[in-house]
């Protein structure tokens, strides 16, 4: 769950940038073998947002930053690039403590 961590992403946040945005990612996740997909916040007009709207849209670009930079990291380290996908999440109880709660993705897709 991309609460709290700051290396994981809702897909929905994407929509901060652009209405759809997200939406127009999965259409072609689910439809094209290989894309190619920018994220930029370059359309922005900052000073004319709200405080709130900056704040998600700074939110969003440390997360983004620090993707990136685990997946370097990971690269450099282990020889293996993590950037990926996960879709769609499965929740439930663990076996072993029901108090617990496994969340963990059914699918998911490398992205480099």
């Amino acid at each position: 769950m991309p609460v709290r961590f700051a290396t994981r992403i809702d897909l929905s946040n994407l929509d901060y940038l652009k209405p759809q945005l997200a939406e127009s990612f999965l259409e072609l996740l689910f439809t094209k073998s290989c894309f190619e997909f920018k994220i930029s916040f370059d359309e922005i007009d900052i000073i004319s947002i709200s405080n709130d709207e900056q704040k998600r849209l700074g939110l969003l670009s440390n997360r983004l930053n620090f993707l990136n930079i685990e997946n370097e990291d990971n690269y450099k380290v282990h020889g293996i690039k993590t950037f990926s996908f996960g879709f769609p999440l499965l929740v439930m109880p663990s076996k072993s403590d029901p108090k617990n709660i496994i969340k963990a993705p059914l699918f998911i897709w490398p992205l480099e």
